[in-house]
């Protein structure tokens, strides 16, 4: 178990596209690696770009006694629920929170990391939906900052740069 340094914005890899998980032996040491970088940052999740690693697999953390789950090129099979402005920070955006709007249910498919010949699809609620909606987009090379104006995106860059706060 490995904490690795963020990948902090405006860093370019965070727009990238991640590619299919495939289990090799470093993508299975990234799985506790990430686990140990998501509790070390004391966030609600981490998707494998945000250390720098372009493959399918997040960990979405537990609340109120339930455990992390590493899930390995999760899809978004389908959203329901309410959708609602939420309040949102980011690892790779540290001291940035937005108002962004997420669904409220969520169900997604992913595969056991460890165990590529099983799939899951399991409903999501509230703040889990939340977090699941984010990690899945940044394996899509979508940020927060997808949905600035080029001057928030600015603000935001110099604001970043201006007070070092990169981990």
């Amino acid at each position: 178990m490995t904490v690795r340094p963020i990948v902090v914005y405006p860093d370019p890899r965070l727009k990238t596209v991640s590619h299919e998980f495939t289990a090799t032996p470093e993508e299975l040491q990234l799985v506790s690696d990430l686990r140990a970088t998501m509790l070390a940052a004391r966030g609600l999740g981490i998707a494998a770009i945000q250390v720098g690693v372009p493959t399918r697999l997040i960990v979405v953390g537990g609340r109120g006694g339930e455990s992390s789950l590493a899930m390995a090129n999760p899809v978004i099979v389908s959203m329901d629920g309410d959708v609602r402005a939420v309040l949102e920070g980011c690892l790779s955006f540290p001291g940035v929170f937005e108002t962004v709007r997420r669904h409220t249910k969520v169900v997604a498919r992913w595969q056991d990391p460890f165990d590529m010949a099983t799939t899951r699809e399991e409903p999501f609620r509230d703040i889990r939906a939340q977090v699941l909606q984010h990690e899945v987009e940044h394996l899509q090379g979508v940020t927060l900052a997808s949905r600035w104006s080029r001057a928030r995106r600015g603000t935001v860059t110099g604001q970043l740069k201006k007070y070092g706060r990169a981990f």
